[in-house]
């Protein structure tokens, strides 16, 4: 989502990803909203977050949390989090489609980069 930057006081008023202040005007990307502030960011730094979100995201399905989870195993999913029930769907398909528990199909199975 972009915007215009314009200082309203429901913005913060610096980049959450340089922590330099946007001019008036300026176009940037809201990244997060709730009742009380908006975060946003530079398109740049944005841009820089968004790469490091799907790193992220690649990690927690292809390397780490969610293929322990469907193991079995022990995880850092922590109950009641978006993780979990994306952890807890995966393990659903896996047991409908044992096939998607080959490392090569977890790309696949989460979405990020379908085959």
């Amino acid at each position: 989502m972009k915007d215009h930057y314009a200082d309203n006081g429901w913005l913060l008023d610096h980049c959450t990803g340089c922590g330099k202040p946007a001019a008036e005007g300026e176009e940037i990307e809201v990244i997060q909203v709730s009742s009380r502030e908006g975060m946003w960011m530079h398109p740049p730094c944005a841009q820089r977050y968004y790469k490091w979100c799907e790193k992220e995201q690649e990690k927690f399905w292809t390397h780490n949390e969610i293929p322990k989870f469907v193991r079995g195993e022990a995880s850092d999913i922590t109950p009641g989090t978006v993780g979990e029930s994306l952890a807890k769907i995966a393990k659903h398909l896996v047991s409908q489609t044992p096939a998607l528990a080959r490392p090569e199909n977890w790309r696949a199975l989460s979405g990020l980069h379908p085959v």
